[in-house]
């Protein structure tokens, strides 16, 4: 075993005595937060007492929906459907509530980063609820131009419209598609779908290797509340690994998930100069991934042999390959 090899080793021995117990469910957690955490800093990035706490449930799937035809995406004046109907949510209830949060400047904060978005015209409060983990969420709609923006807003639950804060980086609104929204601050993991009324969701935190080998997913269906799939889910087991399905009209489709939050887990301690070439390519290699460099420096990873990985599986080479890329940066 070389240095470098003996240091992947020994750095993943250190994060599952962190996780506690030896548990390796524990460590998979562990370490599939941290490889969150840097890909973020990489980029740069109760619903009531009624809501129920899920627990994974292997093959538990929620097969089609019920219910009335669900309004058309836009209505004859261009407007999304999450804009006209009704706001949803126990707060929303409250049309003072509803009042001040759309009054609430889109600027100023962290998450406002794109002027285009800054302060749309006819803003709604489309969505409004105390949700699991004691967080109160709300959406806000508005025209900019020709197009539709949301925010998300988030606090403490109970939290007055002025103590909101936006959750996540204002975007436009497609109006075929939900909003799916997720904190992974910790798990279980507080989980919204915004769709059309009769819409249901299910989740799957990541792929399972099953004890023939396959690779399976295991999906939980989210209870409904106030019209709205919501619950408190498992985090993904590996960055991006999660997966939240809209179920409607007998059909099921994958959409994209917004998240916010940073989830916990142990550190990788970073170095301050780049990294270096030689260490990272020998450290990769032990992980059975090759590093190759394009013309501009910028490092090209290429695995080299081996099955598919299931989501636990990813997440430990994640973490040694995060692992891989401190030690070349001078960190550890």
């Amino acid at each position: 075993m070389t240095g470098t090899e003996q240091q992947v080793a020994e750095r993943l021995q250190a994060l599952a005595a962190r996780a506690g117990d030896g548990d390796p469910a524990a460590v998979l957690a562990h370490v599939a937060a941290a490889e969150r955490d840097r890909r973020r800093r990489a980029a740069g990035w109760t619903a009531g007492a009624v809501v129920a706490v899920l627990a994974v449930l292997a093959g538990v799937v929620v097969d089609g929906v019920t219910g009335d035809q669900p309004p058309a995406a836009v209505d004859d004046r261009g407007r999304p459907a999450l804009y006209v109907l009704p706001p949803r949510g126990e707060v929303a209830a409250d049309q003072e509530f509803r009042v001040r949060l759309a009054a609430r400047s889109w600027t100023g904060h962290d998450a406002a980063r794109d002027p285009r978005f800054t302060e749309p015209a006819d803003r709604r409060v489309v969505y409004a609820a105390d949700v699991p983990g004691r967080h109160r969420w709300a959406v806000v709609v508005g025209r900019v131009g020709g197009t539709w923006a949301y925010a998300w807003f988030a606090g403490p639950a109970g939290a007055a419209p002025g103590e909101l804060e936006l959750a996540a980086p204002v975007a436009s609104l497609e109006p075929s598609a939900p909003l799916a929204l997720m904190d992974v601050t910790a798990s279980p993991a507080p989980l919204v779908l915004l769709g059309l009324p009769g819409d249901r969701a299910d989740w799957s935190p990541g792929l399972d290797r099953a004890p023939d080998g396959r690779l399976v997913r295991s999906r939980t269906g989210l209870p409904v509340v106030d019209g709205v799939p919501t619950g408190a889910v498992p985090a993904p087991i590996a960055w991006n690994s999660g997966e939240v399905r809209l179920l409607r009209g007998g059909s099921a489709t994958v959409v994209q998930l917004v998240t916010t939050g940073a989830p916990p887990g142990p550190e990788v301690v970073w170095g301050d100069h780049s990294p270096d070439p030689a260490v990272l390519a020998a450290c990769l290699a032990s992980l059975g991934i090759r590093m190759d460099l394009a013309p501009d420096g910028s490092v090209i990873r290429i695995v080299t042999g081996g099955d598919q990985l299931s989501s636990a599986e990813q997440a430990v080479r994640d973490a040694a390959e995060a692992h891989c890329q401190a030690l070349a940066t001078g960190g550890g």
